[in-house]
């Protein structure tokens, strides 16, 4: 049986690595820099690999953050476009009748 990674950890990788900064990527998802750590940790444990260096000034990438962001970013821009077409509703979901309006109040 395949293991699926923890989902909300996955966002919160994705939003990370494209901020360089767990405190900016915990401004955008509202959530403690301390909540955004323990995400990547957990992660981390996951995969049983080192996901980011920690730097002076924010985080890095390791050669397996990469490969993962790529892939992450890819599944979760699929669920992105799945959600919109759902969310958003279509022309065709509605159907316009012109009519006289005496045709209306007698028939309808």
């Amino acid at each position: 049986m395949s293991q699926i990674p923890p989902l909300n950890s996955l966002r919160v990788f994705e939003c990370v690595a494209q901020h360089g900064n767990f405190t900016k990527a915990g401004d955008e998802l509202h959530i403690t820099q301390s909540a955004i750590s323990r995400q990547i940790s957990n992660l981390e444990s996951f995969y049983q690999v080192k996901l980011f260096n920690r730097e002076r000034v924010g985080v890095k990438l390791t050669p397996q953050g990469k490969a993962l962001f790529e892939e992450v970013t890819k599944a979760l821009d699929l669920i992105r476009a799945s959600s919109e077409k759902i969310l958003r509703p279509t022309a065709g979901q509605s159907i316009k009748i012109r009519t006289y309006t005496t045709f209306i109040a007698k028939w309808l």
